[in-house]
């Protein structure tokens, strides 16, 4: 005797897209489409992204402190003699601040400076 080879038929056929409990695959897909439109409608409508506030407010506060600061310039053609016109106005201003009640401790004078100036062209004396 012979030995046999078996042979197998089978009758195949492609797969068709399976089917949940009577649902296609695109029904689920438009469901879930849905889904999440409806999820985004509400959540702008429940919680939107404009939040618009108004109000007024008056506060007055009274004034406990100014700043006054003043230049004081002096022209001569002594430089010790600009910075004592200088100083004497400064003394005047400070004595003008303490007679409207200003106490001294709150008067502040910083240091006198000066700068030459100098003409061009030069006078020569002849």
């Amino acid at each position: 005797m012979e030995p046999v080879t078996p042979s197998f038929t089978a009758n195949v056929q492609p797969e068709t897209p399976k089917k949940m409990a009577g649902l296609s695959l695109q029904k689920v897909f438009l469901g879930a489409i849905l889904f999440f439109l409806l999820l985004g409608i509400w959540m702008y409508v429940s919680s939107p992204l404009l939040i618009t506030v108004t109000g007024s407010g008056e506060v007055s506060v009274p004034a406990t402190n100014a700043t006054l600061s003043l230049t004081l310039t002096a022209n001569d053609s002594s430089i010790s003699t600009a910075v004592s016109s200088v100083q004497s106005k400064a003394d005047a201003m400070r004595t003008f601040l303490k007679s409207k009640g200003v106490a001294e401790g709150d008067i502040a004078q910083s240091q006198v400076g000066f700068k030459q100036l100098f003409q061009w062209p030069p006078k020569l004396k002849m």
